[in-house]
């Protein structure tokens, strides 16, 4: 599942996205950033200069997990222009994961103009993957109308359809006819690459191409991919996407329920509440729990479904609820309803052991932004965990670079 640990690949992808802050927006660290920032809690303060040291520290890692999050997370708060030193040694990374990570960095940073002449640049050097280049490509698209020849030449050095099937999306994007016509070949035979910005990006990007060839492949597509492929439908707005949605979520397995439900939580489209909200209300137990735990990214907030997962022995319901909180904050960041809900959870988080909530508790104190919370933070960064330590950290940084003051109004 996107957020739950069945599914780890998709999983990871969330939580890096929403530790970094790839699906809001997270501005670099002014240049001259204090070393320490006041919480407002007397005698208190956000521990950065530990939190820099352990983000350093993970960034010599040689577990490409730690160094890759490390270095973009180094990039997204660098004060120099393209991200300094970090992006330069993350984009010249051996493992293809670090620079992934750190090229989402970079699009972080868009539309500042260093960090996109580093992304146009990928497209030459063949070491790097194609998915990296062209989904870095696909960010650069609107508006730039030589991307789609660059996408198009990554294209050529695919080894395989899927490979192929992100630079056709960024071609699409910007206006190419032959990419369109070959990301909707691909589609239509049911290609389909489970990678989250990948498929969100499809779910995105305008296109007949697009909702037209997943229409014809959607029963083609892999059982599991299924529910993604028909949420790329719905954020086009076909119908189709919708109907088949409510089949998984209403007569469907429970993994292929939840694995919907995940995709509709990512998926910031007009459709994808609507479909939650019902589910919700279902007589489907734990996957109703679920969805109505998911309507937290869509700014919707269910006291059952909050008291459920803050019960001591529901520590997944607890991550969904912590991740979706977090989406919730950066769609909707003047909702009271949503900030108090994610306040109540990170408290909750704050008091558990095992290091899943931790990691998830981390990244929603950073989307937060209260500063009192990142001091409450601090001693995680001294756990035994190194994924504890870097979430910590990186939450430290996110908020030395935009605290925020205050609860928005209800």
């Amino acid at each position: 599942m996107i957020f739950a640990e069945r599914a780890p690949g998709l999983g990871l992808a969330l939580v890096g996205l929403l530790l970094t802050g790839a699906l809001g927006c997270v501005h670099p660290a002014p240049p001259a950033a204090q070393a320490v920032v006041e919480s407002g809690v007397q005698g208190a303060a956000l521990p950065l200069p530990q939190a820099m040291a352990v983000l350093q520290g993970a960034a010599d890692s040689l577990d490409p997990a730690l160094r890759g999050p490390a270095l973009a997370a180094l990039v997204r708060s660098s004060p120099q222009a393209g991200g300094g030193e970090w992006s330069a040694r993350g984009l010249y990374d051996p493992s293809p994961r670090v620079r992934r990570d750190v090229a989402d960095a970079l699009v972080a940073r868009l539309p500042e103009e260093p960090s996109r002449q580093i992304l146009l640049g990928l497209a030459a050097r063949t070491e790097v993957d194609p998915l990296t280049t062209c989904m870095a490509l696909l960010a650069l698209a609107p508006g730039d109308a030589s991307v789609g020849a660059q996408a198009a030449q990554v294209a050529t050095r695919s080894r395989s359809v899927s490979q192929a099937l992100p630079c056709w999306l960024a071609g699409t994007a910007a206006g190419d006819a032959q990419a369109a016509t070959q990301l909707q070949d691909a589609l239509a035979r049911g290609v389909l690459k489970l990678d989250l910005p990948l498929l969100l990006g499809l779910a995105r990007t305008p296109s007949p191409a697009i909702s037209q060839g997943m229409a014809e492949g959607l029963d083609r597509v892999e059982e599991l991919g299924r529910g993604a492929a028909a949420a790329v439908l719905l954020g086009h707005g076909d119908p189709r996407g919708e109907a088949h949605l409510r089949r998984i979520l209403s007569q469907g397995p429970v993994e292929a329920a939840m694995e919907a439900i995940d995709f509709l939580a990512a998926l910031d489209v007009p459709g994808a509440d609507p479909l939650l909200a019902r589910a919700a209300h279902g007589p489907r137990g734990r996957v109703s729990t679920y969805a109505g735990l998911a309507r937290l990214a869509h700014g919707e907030v269910s006291g059952a479904a909050l008291r459920q997962a803050t019960q001591a022995d529901q520590d997944e319901l607890l991550v969904l609820a912590l991740r979706c909180a977090g989406l919730g904050l950066r769609r909707y960041p003047d909702s009271g309803p949503v900030h108090r809900a994610a306040r109540r959870l990170a408290r909750v988080g704050l008091q558990r052991e095992r290091e899943r909530v931790q990691v998830a508790t981390a990244a929603l104190v950073g989307a937060l932004g209260e500063l009192d919370l990142g001091v409450a933070l601090g001693p995680w960064l001294d756990a035994d965990d190194p994924q504890v330590r870097l979430a910590t950290a990186m939450a430290v940084s996110q908020l030395q670079a935009a605290p925020r003051k205050g609860l928005p109004p209800s």
